[in-house]
C-alpha cells in the first residue's frame, strides 16, 4: 500500500520530462491514464489495444455519457485501476443553439485503486491534454 502501490516512472503527461523527473503513487497512475485517454488507438506500435484519444469527441455532436464510458472502459484497462467513474462535460467557443459542437471537454475521473481513491480532472482541445490537479 501506499505512494509505491502504483508504481514510479519518469514524469510525462504529453512529453518526456526534460529533468527526467521521477513520479510514483497517484500522480504516476493520474499520469498514465491521462496517456491512456489522450492516445490514438493503436497509436503504441507494441500494443494496438491501448488508446481512445478523447480528441475525437470534440466538433461533433455526441452525449457526455458516451464520452464518459469510453474513457471509463479504456482506463480499467489498467490493471492498477479497481473502479473507476469519469464525468464529461463539453465546452463549447460559442453560447448559441444547442447544434454547437465543443471546442474542448474537461473530463473529471474518480479512480479507485489498491492504495484508496483519488480523484482526477483533465482538460482536452485540439492542442492540448492539460492534467488540472498535477499535485497529485
Amino acid at each position: 500500500m501506499g505512494l509505491r502501490s502504483y508504481g514510479s516512472d519518469i514524469s510525462c503527461v504529453d512529453d518526456v520530462d526534460a529533468s527526467l523527473t521521477i513520479v510514483s503513487g497517484e500522480t504516476c497512475l493520474g499520469q498514465s491514464l491521462v496517456r491512456r485517454i489522450s492516445t490514438p488507438n493503436r497509436g503504441l506500435f507494441y500494443d494496438f489495444n491501448y488508446g481512445i484519444d478523447a480528441r475525437r469527441y470534440l466538433h461533433r455532436i455526441q452525449r457526455a455519457e458516451v464520452t464518459s464510458q469510453a474513457v471509463e472502459q479504456e482506463c480499467l484497462k489498467d490493471e492498477r485501476v479497481e473502479e473507476i467513474r469519469a464525468s464529461v462535460e463539453y465546452i463549447s467557443a460559442v453560447e448559441a443553439d444547442s447544434e454547437d459542437t465543443p471546442d474542448s471537454l474537461t473530463i473529471e475521473l474518480r479512480v479507485d485503486g489498491e492504495a484508496g481513491p483519488f480523484d482526477l480532472t483533465v482538460d482536452i482541445d485540439d492542442l492540448s491534454v492539460t492534467l488540472i490537479n498535477e499535485s497529485l
